[in-house]
């Protein structure tokens, strides 16, 4: 299991603000869990905030979708969507320009891009995702070709 956990707390214009990111645990029967003990997705800069993980095997290897972010101001908590793979589940590749999507130019999307969740169907790759205010500005979804196969 993939999830998002916090790693410490900052305090930008003495706000509390949460860091987190994306960590990993396995279980034998759904109940018990052994956590790892290691980050998944490694930080990129000090402060930045990973959440909402979305992982799918695809032939030999995992591509996780998820939602990145800053803290320090307004602007910086606009949040989009990042993308990383693997071969094991537990050591991942940032490769943040290959997300697929990014805010449009304007709209009910054109600040913040978050929590994605990807499926596929018949020959297309579907993405649902929030957009500006976590949601408030509305919910949409992208098409693409299925790259996935």
């Amino acid at each position: 299991m993939w999830y998002c956990s916090g790693t410490k707390w900052e305090f930008p214009s003495n706000n509390p603000e949460p860091i987190y990111t994306v960590c990993y645990a396995e279980s034998t029967d759904g109940v018990n869990w052994k956590p790892h003990k290691e980050l998944i997705i490694p930080y990129k800069y000090d402060g930045e905030v990973i959440s909402a993980p979305w992982v799918l095997r695809v032939k030999d290897k995992y591509c996780m979708w998820y939602s990145k972010r800053g803290h320090a101001n307004k602007e910086a908590k606009n949040y989009s969507i990042g993308y990383a793979e693997s071969v094991d589940g537990l050591s991942w590749e940032r490769l943040d320009d290959l997300a697929g999507i990014s805010h449009s130019v304007e709209g009910w999307d054109s600040e913040m891009i978050c929590y994605p969740a990807i499926f596929r169907h018949e020959d297309k790759v579907y993405m649902f995702y929030s957009g500006n205010g976590v949601g408030r500005g509305g919910i949409g979804y992208a098409i693409a070709d299925n790259f996935l196969l």
